[in-house]
């Protein structure tokens, strides 16, 4: 396969906003996440998340503000990302725009808005009556809708395509991108993923699996991938976008290349909606997408694992590691981005490959913070402190609920 590589890149989160603090917060090992008075009024059991902290708004230009003014949260951050990636590579002054595509994902679109509007309709009473509520609510359902306001802004005249595979949909975009690219449909592909599932729905469903933290000790504190005292995932958000390429098209241009993908793989373990107890399939996943790499194992030098802080999730996780890669486990560091700035879903392994790129351009392990207690059922090389290393390729992984596995290997 031609090499496909990484020219531009976009990222709002609560962990930064812009490639560059997002980095610098990443690799400083920022905690973001914190306690949530809206959370505790609900009498739910987890009370902690994280949120972008300031007005999104003003990262629209003036048109996309007037369009996009009352649509869903999840419309905006994944437009902002975007217009960075864009930017970033400057694809559209080098790249005709019927040769570029779209693949965007969310898992939850605009369900807080849903909520809303059906709130409205209600009148909090139970009773559903009717009243016009504008084509936003169209919209907010409309999990393609993000993409399809991308490709109409930019004239883009390409594929576009949005997936929901839950929390692996990020990597999945980017799979089905380079499929779209390998099979000469277009010559550059946007690759976005968007969350802000920040609301009482959300948060009540998920608590009511026990899937949210509940870390009763200080916010900051409560997403530690790993340890021993994790007590379910911390409720994020995010938009991230990256621009791909095939290499022999970038020669001669002045655009920065981050990264090349190298290999892929995505399977799903047909055995439960949550349950993650067996890490067969999981296993089958990381090796195939190695394979596809044609790397050897003690040439990835850093895993970005999935690492929810839940029981499950990073047990499954510590045991396909160690099987994978048995001999060179204690040479890898692990650590997880979710440490930080918990986790956004769909976004999800987007931002980690994101992360990932800023560790091998700058040569940086970001730390897992919050791993204090060592837990001997997760025994792989977790780190709560940055470290310096020089990395040619590292893994990403990324699990979702459905038992949907994703594995992707990037490097310089």
């Amino acid at each position: 396969m031609e090499k496909i590589v990484i020219t531009g890149i976009g990222i709002i989160s609560p962990l930064g906003i812009g490639k560059e603090e997002f980095w610098k917060n990443d690799q400083a090992g920022l905690s973001v996440t914190c306690s949530s008075e809206y959370m505790k009024r609900l009498h739910i059991k987890s009370t902690v998340n994280a949120s972008i902290d300031c007005d999104i708004d003003t990262y629209l230009n003036n048109s996309q503000l007037q369009y996009l003014k009352n649509e869903s949260r999840f419309c905006k951050l994944e437009v902002i990302a975007t217009n960075e990636a864009i930017k970033d590579s400057k694809i559209m002054s080098r790249v005709s725009r019927k040769r570029i595509g779209i693949i965007s994902s969310s898992a939850i679109g605009g369900t807080p808005e849903i909520q809303k509007t059906y709130e409205k309709l209600t009148d909090n009473k139970g009773k559903l009556e009717y009243k016009e509520v504008g084509k936003e609510f169209y919209n907010d359902g409309m999990f393609n809708f993000p993409a399809e306001y991308i490709a109409k802004y930019y004239n883009l005249s390409n594929v576009c395509v949005s997936l929901s595979t839950g929390c692996t949909a990020g990597i999945d975009a980017l799979f089905t991108a380079i499929q779209m690219i390998k099979s000469g449909e277009a010559d550059a592909m946007i690759v976005c993923a968007s969350e802000a599932p920040l609301c009482s729905l959300t948060y009540g469903t998920l608590d009511s699996i026990g899937a949210l933290s509940q870390w009763k000790g200080a916010g900051n504190k409560a997403s530690r991938p790993f340890d021993k005292r994790r007590k379910g995932f911390v409720l994020s958000e995010a938009g991230a976008s990256i621009i791909i390429e095939r290499e022999s098209d970038t020669l001669g241009e002045k655009v920065p290349t981050y990264g090349s993908v190298k290999g892929f793989a995505s399977y799903n373990n047909s055995l439960h909606m949550t349950d993650l107890k067996d890490p067969t399939v999981l296993i089958r996943t990381i090796e195939s997408a190695i394979k596809r790499s044609k790397l050897n194992l003690n040439e990835i030098d850093y895993i970005n694992a999935h690492g929810s802080s839940t029981i499950q999730n990073d047990k499954c996780e510590s045991l396909a590691i160690n099987k994978v890669f048995k001999k060179y486990v204690s040479q890898i560091p692990v650590s997880s981005t979710k440490s930080m700035m918990g986790h956004p879903l769909s976004a999800a392994s987007l931002v980690a490959l994101i992360a990932t790129l800023g560790a091998i351009n700058n040569n940086v392990v970001p730390p897992n913070i919050n791993y204090e207690y060592p837990d001997k059922e997760c025994s792989i090389n977790v780190n709560n402190y940055s470290i310096n290393k020089k990395i040619k390729n590292a893994l990403i992984m990324a699990s979702g609920f459905g038992g949907i596995h994703s594995a992707c290997v990037i490097g310089k």
